[in-house]
Formats: C-alpha cells, structure tokens, sequence
C-alpha cells in the first residue's frame, strides 16, 4: 500500500516538472511589443514537436500583433513593406522548465533539510542531555 502511495505522489510530481508554458515576444518597436502564449494543441504539422518555429515575423504580423505601415502604393514583391518587416523582432521562451523548477525545488529540500537537522540536534541535546563536547565532529 505505501508503494502505491509513493508512486502516485511521484507521478504528481513528475507532471508538476514537466509542464511548462511557450511564449512568443513580438517586438515591434522600442515600446510596442506583445507577449503571447504558444499552445502545444495548435502545432501545425510542418513545425514538428518544436513549438517555436511557430513564432516568426509572419506570425507577428498574421495575428496583427505587430501593425506595419501601409504601403503607399509600393509592390511587396519588391520589397515595399520589407524595410517595416525587419524592425520586428521575435523570441520564443519558456517559464518554469524542468531545470528552473529542479534548481528552486532543490534548494528548498535543502534549507528544509537543515533547518530540521538543526531542530533535532537541539531536542536530542536538550532531551537526553548529551553534552556538546561529545556531539563533535
């Protein structure tokens, strides 16, 4: 029974490391940009299991996050709306990956560790009585 226990609190504990969320950042200029959150459910098959080959400029700008000037009149085939295209900038990240979440997780464990190492060395002192010259390393 406490082998069951132990397996299902694992399993919990291995899908808490494992989710983590993909963000796209379109920066259109200095002060404009958008941060938006990449579903893993709406990858498109040509972008495979990588999520952000999803963020690209094109993206940006399908999704009117990032608004270019309107081409008077110029050709886009010729570059007209180009020189707008490149002032966008694009990331693609990730909160709380697996090593994020390994890095906080174990410091924890270790403050908590010490801090009850340090609370039952003083009950065992004062219960028992030991002196503190015995309980040197």
């Amino acid at each position: 029974m406490n082998r069951v226990r132990l397996v299902l609190v694992l399993f919990l504990v291995i899908q808490c490391v494992f989710c983590y969320q993909t963000f796209c950042k379109c920066e259109c200029s200095a002060s404009d940009y958008t941060i938006v959150k990449l579903d893993q459910n709406s990858i498109e098959e040509d972008v495979g299991n990588n999520i952000c080959l999803m963020c690209t400029k094109q993206f940006c700008i399908d999704n009117k996050y990032c608004k270019l000037p309107e081409s008077s009149g110029s050709d886009t085939s010729t570059g007209g709306s180009n020189s707008a295209q490149d002032t966008i900038s694009i990331s693609c990240f990730q909160r709380e990956s697996l090593k994020d979440k390994l890095i906080v997780y174990g410091f924890i464990l270790l403050v908590f560790s010490l801090f009850f190492y340090a609370v039952l060395v003083t009950f065992i002192i004062d219960k028992f009585g030991f002196v503190k010259e015995r309980l040197r390393l």
